[in-house]
């Protein structure tokens, strides 16, 4: 009797030949009929025959083929319950029977939900959800007619799927052709921000957040307000408009709206000397370098706000004397208006016991005499970080267009952005387990970014032998 192959070697056939029938639908060796029965085939249609089946006998099978699943379902889980009861340490068949459990479970919710479509939807209802689906992505990606990705998602909306996941499905069927492409554009505002799904380990110090410039904004909160519903967090910030009772240089413990306290120094940031600070219509633009009148003129109310109403004779301190305690820090944000390439260059100390650094810079000089994203990134690398990306953009639109109907739509260039960066981010033996962990909380709370703290969990398994990779995946999936 020979040998049967292995679940590896199956998959990786299965693969092949379905990669094969793709590239000879995209090189017109094979018609788009011929294709989708091998998608009935592969999804066990078969069993009904190899052409494919009219709507009338899907609807007949739909209850047969749902109460099938359930009774896998039922099994599985009976399965995995018993597995688990009997608390076998690292058992290979409990990830396999979960995956069974999740996969059953989805397949039933799917044969609902196409139930539900044939019975109750269908017909014109369908036709005014395909526009939608193709103005959508004509949008993304100028392909205005119906695409097989634009027909699937449309299936999955009509179907009583939640519109976000019809339009993920649309992303990710055009991510081989497109690239990034429409993920920038859409998934940023569907992919919506959750709370970390691991648990904080008991006896863990608490996250530690430095703030350089941390006036509170009535138009934005604090970047790091998301760790507090996570991890007991302490926030030491920098902020000198900071009102104080006479000369002390004491810190002052600011509240918050939501009861958070940052301890808040009422110091500016730099290299120690004695600079003018320039205090501007817009107080948060404020800064130690004058404005750029010349660059900034032609974008109208982006030069009101900038126009300086005083200059301050003040001084400054380096970061490295104000934090003298070689205390890790989980989270470093910068945000000094032109003057990010100062504060680096005299914070060599902090930045070595810095995890995550969010620093503001600038692609054309609004400030007079400033370092640009050029060299402030250069700066950050040479201090061992990684770019990872950039959390906002500042787009402004030519005041000569503000006459248009289109003004809504256009912000003709990108002057700042706010960076993010990762140190040891292509150097992982550069960090502990533990500081990949709370890299990985930071990254996901603050920033979305749930791949790359899978890929940092990953790394801390490797290091320390725990399963946190696979608990995250499952508690985000």
């Amino acid at each position: 009797m020979s040998e049967r192959p292995s679940i590896a070697a199956r998959l990786a056939s299965a693969a092949r030949r379905a990669l094969g029938a793709l590239m000879g639908w995209a090189t017109g060796k094979r018609s788009t009929r011929q294709v989708l029965r091998s998608a009935l085939r592969a999804a066990r249609f078969n069993r009904w025959g190899y052409r494919p089946i009219s709507q009338r006998r899907l609807i007949a099978l739909h209850s047969d083929s749902a109460a099938l699943e359930a009774t896998r379902h039922e099994n599985a889980l009976l399965r995995l319950q018993l597995a688990e009861a009997l608390t076998l340490p690292r058992l290979p068949e409990i990830a396999q029977l979960r995956q069974q459990v999740a996969e059953s479970q989805e397949i039933i919710a799917h044969l609902r939900r196409m139930e539900h479509f044939d019975a109750v939807v269908g017909g014109p209802s369908r036709s005014g959800m395909q526009a939608f689906i193709n103005l959508m992505q004509d949008i993304l990606l100028e392909l205005p007619e119906t695409t097989l990705a634009s027909s699937g998602a449309t299936t999955l909306a009509c179907a009583d799927q939640p519109a976000a996941e019809a339009l993920a499905m649309l992303v990710n069927m055009n991510e081989a052709a497109q690239g990034a492409r429409s993920f920038q554009y859409l998934l940023p505002f569907l992919s919506k921000p959750t709370p970390y799904p691991l648990a904080w380990p008991e006896g863990s110090a608490p996250l530690r957040v430095v703030d350089i410039g941390s006036q509170e904004l009535a138009t934005e909160g604090d970047i790091h307000a998301p760790l507090r519903a996570v991890a007991p967090v302490v926030v030491i910030g920098f902020d000198p408009f900071l009102k104080q009772e006479g000369d002390s240089a004491e810190p002052v413990e600011v509240q918050r709206p939501d009861g958070a306290v940052i301890r808040t120094y009422p110091h500016l940031i730099g290299d120690g000397g004695p600079v003018t600070f320039y205090i501007n219509w817009f107080d948060a633009t404020s800064s130690t370098l004058p404005t750029n009148h010349p660059v900034t003129k032609p974008f109208g109310g982006l030069d009101q706000l900038l126009e300086t109403v005083e200059q301050r004779p003040m001084a400054t301190r380096r970061l490295d004397d104000m934090l003298t305690d070689e205390v890790p820090i989980d989270l470093l944000k910068i945000d000094v208006q032109g003057a990010s390439h100062v504060v680096i260059s005299h914070a060599a100390q902090v930045l070595a016991r810095t995890l995550v650094c969010h620093v503001e810079a600038e692609f054309t000089p609004i400030y007079a005499g400033e370092r640009l994203f050029g060299e402030i990134d250069a700066a950050m690398r040479a201090a061992g970080f990684g770019f990872i990306d950039f959390h906002s953009l500042g787009r402004q639109r030519y005041a000569s267009f503000e006459g248009s109907p289109r003004r809504a739509f256009h912000r003709g260039r990108t002057l700042w952005g706010d960076a993010v960066y990762l140190r040891g981010l292509d150097a992982p033996e550069t960090l502990t387990a533990e500081e990949l962990r709370r890299a990985a909380l930071v990254l996901h709370s603050c920033y979305n970014k749930q791949d790359l703290a899978a890929e940092l969990l990953g790394r801390a398994d490797a290091l320390a032998g725990t399963a946190l990779q696979a608990e995250y995946l499952r508690s985000t999936t």
